[in-house]
């Protein structure tokens, strides 16, 4: 069963209530469901059980009261008898994040107190992370800078390695036919200056290969630290 499904059945059940009691019924579950977070709508379900069990509950105390009851913070309540129902939150229960069903919720975002404290923690240690950052961030444009350097130079080398290579092995396929012995080291030169071009380009190639990693796993880490989610613990 799904919170609407839930919802819906016990609005139909609660029909011999006056609208006003029921709108204020439904609310108060409503808000249970909301307290507790979309992702613990099972856990609130089985918590609750039956939507018929709660509706026998709301309409005993009803009925018993002639509607004088009222719906509080701990369930429904009436000011002769005190009864209420035995499915809700307590209160001091909901100051720490746990449910009657042992579960214990955390929810994102700070309090007031909480968001204050890391506020003034910021401000007092502002020295040493802004320093800490400014020298992370000096080391990171020093490897770009580094890494573009390199690639560069690796790059334009390779490129012109491999002409010359190619220049000189086609001099010297000329030049064996009248003197075989200079022919023969211009092919040879030409042969090491193309492999020699093969070899910076390769490690050109990976060293953008390895740049688009590190940049991908920047990006997963602050997606990781700005972007916390809201967890149970059983």
């Amino acid at each position: 069963m799904s919170r609407k499904e839930f919802m819906e059945e016990l609005q139909v059940l609660l029909g011999e209530l006056p609208k006003e009691e029921r709108e204020e019924a439904i609310r108060y579950y409503e808000s249970y469901f909301e307290e507790a977070g979309a992702d613990q709508e099972q856990v609130v379900l089985e918590e609750l059980g039956s939507a018929g069990r709660i509706a026998a509950q709301i309409l005993r105390d009803y009925r018993m009261e002639n509607g004088g009851g009222v719906y509080t913070e701990q369930g429904y309540r009436d000011a002769e008898s005190e009864k209420q129902t035995p499915v809700r939150y307590k209160e001091e229960n909901q100051a720490n994040g746990a449910t009657g069903s042992g579960v214990t919720i955390t929810k994102k975002g700070l309090s007031g107190g909480s968001l204050v404290v890391a506020i003034l923690i910021a401000i007092l240690t502002f020295p040493i992370w802004i320093s800490v950052l400014a020298t992370a961030f000096g080391l990171l444009m020093g490897l770009f800078g580094a890494s573009i350097g390199i690639t560069v130079g690796f790059g334009v080398g390779g490129i012109g390695c491999i002409i010359g290579g190619v220049a000189a092995f086609a001099v010297g396929v000329f030049k064996t036919l009248t003197v075989p012995v200079v022919g023969a080291g211009l092919i040879a030169m030409g042969l090491l200056a193309f492999g020699a071009g093969c070899l910076m380009i390769a490690v050109v190639g990976g060293i953008i290969k390895l740049a688009i990693w590190v940049m991908k796993g920047l990006i997963n880490l602050l997606g990781r630290i700005f972007h916390g989610k809201k967890e149970a613990r059983a």
